[in-house]
């Protein structure tokens, strides 16, 4: 495990909340290097088994120390290793034949916590990111 911020840590437990609420519980994610250096180690959402897809990694240095900031790249993370190595599209958006949510900043929240997103139907937030709800 590398050593990172009490933001990614605090992250990887909310985007958790989301994956349990969904009933998709036993995706365990965690944060894992997949490159970099050693200064500035490249970080992943990884499956239980360490499995995970790197087009979404991040260097540990760039990614802030505030959650709202962090969020939003580790919801990304979970998302594309589900999505690519499971076959798991996650989550949908059960008023638009179930298109994929994504995250994004929240266009309504002066504070900026980030949102999952459904373009359906000219847009619309599904759910602030921890409080995904089916």
């Amino acid at each position: 495990m590398i050593e990172m911020s009490l933001a990614a840590r605090e992250s990887v437990s909310i985007v958790q909340a989301d994956l349990d609420a969904s009933r998709l519980g036993q995706y365990k994610m965690q944060l894992v290097r997949a490159g970099g250096t050693d200064t500035d180690p490249s970080i992943v959402a990884a499956l239980p088994d360490g499995r995970f897809w790197g087009g979404s990694s991040i260097t540990v240095n760039h990614m802030g120390t505030e959650v709202r900031s962090v969020l939003r790249t580790v919801a990304g993370s979970v998302q594309d290793t589900l999505g690519e190595v499971e076959r798991v599209i996650w989550p949908r958006c059960a008023k638009h034949q179930n298109r994929l949510a994504v995250a994004e900043p929240s266009p309504d929240s002066p504070e900026g916590w980030p949102v999952w997103w459904c373009d359906g139907m000219g847009g619309h937030v599904l759910a602030l990111i921890g409080h995904l709800r089916y």
